[in-house]
């Protein structure tokens, strides 16, 4: 779970395909719907491909579709980098700048105005309830935490989904399968 929690380093994907970075965008564009937001659809969003996308030149962004809220779900945001002969699709997968800001925004007021509480309890400065000050404090830092990450792994399956459907929309495999064998970087070391 350490591996995955949402403030670390995202994971990243490399591609390679022999298209053009026009034909993969055009590509895209056909296979998915353009996130137009609407009041008249389950998901919120117009049209009813599986997957939704956004595009601002050589940039894009993929989601799965979803019929309910999930802010913390995973969105591949790749670039397409046009090469001698087809296109370098660089990705990674990462939720939205937004909802990461809130996160962090919620976690540092939770432990700013959680600690202050938590000491005047201790010190037995408060009356009344003292257990509320030395409970709720934590428990917002707490679900700062782990709200993202139970998003994530009601999410987990939508990663392996994009992966595929890039694969399949722009006959794009792993970059490193892509290259001759002399072109790649090898791991020389003795085994055992």
């Amino acid at each position: 779970m350490l591996r995955s929690m949402w403030w670390r380093k995202p994971r990243t994907v490399t591609f390679w395909t022999d298209l053009s970075p026009d034909t993969c965008l055009r590509q895209l564009r056909e296979q998915t719907d353009q996130a137009e937001l609407t009041i008249f659809s389950f998901s919120g969003c117009k049209g009813s491909k599986a997957v939704l996308s956004t595009s601002d030149g050589h940039e894009f962004k993929l989601w799965k579709r979803r019929y309910y809220h999930n802010s913390f779900a995973p969105i591949l945001f790749g670039i397409l980098e046009a090469q001698s002969r087809g296109t370098l699709i660089r990705g990674h997968f990462d939720m939205h700048r937004p909802v990461k800001l809130f996160m962090m925004i919620w976690l540092g007021f939770a432990t700013l105005i959680g600690t202050p509480l938590i000491l005047q309890t201790l010190a037995g400065d408060m009356h009344g309830d003292n257990w509320v000050g030395l409970i709720v404090p934590p428990a917002l830092v707490l679900w700062g935490i782990l709200l993202p990450e139970f998003g994530r792994w009601m999410g987990r399956s939508e990663e392996r989904y994009l992966l595929e459907f890039l694969e399949t929309t722009l006959v794009a495999r792993p970059y490193l399968d892509a290259l001759p064998v002399e072109a790649q970087e090898l791991d020389n070391r003795p085994l055992g």
